[in-house]
């Protein structure tokens, strides 16, 4: 599916306010309701819209720093990567991990 101008409309501001009503997202879009819940709808359906979240105030949770960590992998091998990337998944506190061009091989935060 190609994404047209009213599409990504509707992915900007669903991406600053995810939890916009469906009314108010159409309005905003120039969308009646129910063409915009169908279009939504496709977005999730095709994977262009992966999740809906939370962004957490970190000082109130107790995590006021955000630290950035570069690893550098005894090779860049498809299973050493895959293997790392498992591994890190497991991690709920790393919230991001790049693969990166340069000296580090993967950018961890």
């Amino acid at each position: 599916m190609r994404l047209d101008s009213t599409d990504r409309r509707l992915l900007k501001v669903l991406q600053r306010e995810g939890r916009i009503s469906n009314a108010d997202l159409a309005e905003r879009v120039a969308l009646s309701p129910s063409a915009c819940h169908r279009r939504v709808h496709r977005l999730e359906a095709d994977g262009y819209i992966a999740a809906y979240v939370a962004i957490l105030n970190p000082r109130k949770i107790g995590k006021p720093t955000t630290v950035y960590v570069e690893i550098k992998l005894s090779s860049q091998s498809d299973d050493v990567l895959d293997a790392f990337e498992k591994q890190v998944a497991r991690i709920p506190d790393v919230l991001e991990c790049h693969l990166m061009a340069g000296n580090a091989d993967f950018c961890l935060s």
